[in-house]
C-alpha cells in the first residue's frame, strides 16, 4: 500500500474515533442530565410538607358564657417520602378595628372536645402532635374556643387554618364560610 494511501486512511480513521468518541459524550451527558433531574425529584419528595383541604367550618356563639366556638373539618395530608406529623394547629382571626386598622389574633386548638359542639356526629379530633405518615393524610375537627372580648365586636375579615409541622414548615388554609351552629 503506498504510503500517501495509508495516510488517508490515517486520517479518516481518526475523523471515525473522534466523532465516535463525540457520540459517546453527548450520550453520556444526555444520562447524567436525566440521573440528576431524577435525583433532584428524589429530594424534593424527601423534603417534609404538609397540604390542608378545607370541607367546611362551623362556629357558634354563646352570648351567656362569652364564648366562640369554632369547629374546622378538614384533611391533611403528606404527599413526601417521609413521616411528618402536625406540631401545632392555629386558628388565625383577621378583623378590623373601627378605625381600620387590620388585626390578626392567633388561637391554638383545643386538646380536648369538653363541651365544643355536641351536636356533631361522628366526630373525629384532630390535635397538635397528629402523627402523618408518608403519602397518608388524616381527616378531622379542629377546635378553638375564643373569648368574645378577644376580637369583641369588630367585622371578621377572615379566617386563617395554620399547620406548623415538627419541622417548623407552616401550611396555612384560607377557611371558606363559617356557617352557625346552633346549641
Amino acid at each position: 500500500m503506498p504510503q500517501d494511501e495509508l495516510e488517508t486512511w490515517a486520517a479518516v480513521c481518526a475523523v471515525g474515533v473522534a466523532v465516535l468518541a463525540l457520540l459517546v459524550s453527548f450520550l453520556s451527558f444526555r444520562n447524567s442530565s436525566a440521573a440528576l433531574r431524577l435525583s433532584k425529584a428524589q429530594d424534593e419528595r424527601r423534603r417534609p410538607t404538609l397540604k390542608i383541604s378545607y370541607r367546611h367550618g362551623y362556629q357558634h356563639v354563646d352570648n351567656v358564657r362569652k364564648i366562640r366556638d369554632y369547629g374546622f373539618l378538614v384533611s391533611i395530608g403528606n404527599p413526601s417520602d417521609i413521616d411528618n406529623s402536625a406540631a401545632q394547629i392555629e386558628l388565625h382571626v383577621s378583623y378590623s378595628l373601627r378605625s381600620g386598622e387590620a388585626l390578626v389574633a392567633k388561637f391554638p386548638c383545643l386538646s380536648e372536645r369538653g363541651d365544643v359542639f355536641p351536636s356533631l356526629d361522628e366526630f373525629k379530633q384532630l390535635s397538635s402532635s397528629e402523627q402523618i405518615g408518608a403519602h397518608l393524610t388524616v381527616s378531622g375537627w379542629c377546635l378553638f374556643r375564643v373569648a368574645q372580648d378577644a376580637i369583641a365586636d369588630f367585622p371578621i375579615n377572615g379566617y386563617k387554618l395554620v399547620v406548623i409541622d415538627t419541622h417548623g414548615n407552616e401550611t396555612f388554609l384560607e377557611a371558606g364560610f363559617v356557617k352557625e351552629l346552633e346549641g
